[in-house]
Parts: structure tokens; sequence; C-alpha cells
């Protein structure tokens, strides 16, 4: 048996706007951390296995070029500081912790949640 006029439009309607809005925007709370765990609406909990997290939400080590000198200290009767040039690394600690509130973005008709940010 061939669907209703309603359902038809229905259809049409929801497609129309997936097409139109190919992602969804959405806020949630970090609940747990080992194992994560994100909770969107007080009812959608979310696993690692569904998140991808940006470098925003995590902790990663970059490589910087430094060139200054050490604050100068006064040992007794001495002064001393030393310059630091180069290339080096530094980890940026964005980790995140439990009561975290975070943006989402979630592809339409699929369960993967992007972890863009926290605020």
């Amino acid at each position: 048996m061939g669907s209703s006029l309603g359902e038809v439009i229905k259809k049409m309607a929801v497609g129309a706007n997936d097409a139109n809005a190919p992602t969804a925007v959405l806020f949630g709370t970090v609940t747990s951390v080992k194992p994560l765990e994100i909770t969107v609406e007080q009812k959608l909990k979310l696993t690692k296995e569904f998140l991808v997290l940006t470098k925003n939400v995590k902790d990663y080590t970059v490589d910087i070029t430094i060139d200054w000198n050490t604050e100068t200290k006064q040992l007794e009767d001495l002064e001393h500081n030393h310059k630091i040039i180069g290339r080096k690394q530094i980890t940026i600690h964005n980790a995140l912790k439990v009561g975290d509130d975070v943006i989402l973005l979630q592809q339409q008709r699929a369960n993967n949640f992007i972890v863009l940010d926290k605020f």
C-alpha cells in the first residue's frame, strides 16, 4: 500500500531540512573523563566511540622557536641569567575535565560528534 499524502510531505520536508542543514550544533557537559562521556541535554550520553576531539579539547605537543634571556637572579655577590634560543617542544594542556561545557557538531544522518571547543 502507498504512503499517505501527509507521510510524503513529511518525508519531503525532512529531506529538505537535511539538505539545507548538514550539521547540527549541540551543547554538552563532560560527565566522565575515563572513560570519556559527554551528556547532551541531560538525556543523550555520548561515549568516545562517537566523539572526534579537536586540539582545542585535548593535550598536544607543539614545536616553537624561542629567543630570549632568563630573568636575572642575584646569588650572593653574583648575578646569573642565560639565553634560551632555538627550536623547543612545549605541551599544551587542553584536555577535557569533568564539568567542562563543550560545543559539538553532529553530522546529519550519522552518529559522529566533533567536540569543537570548551566554553
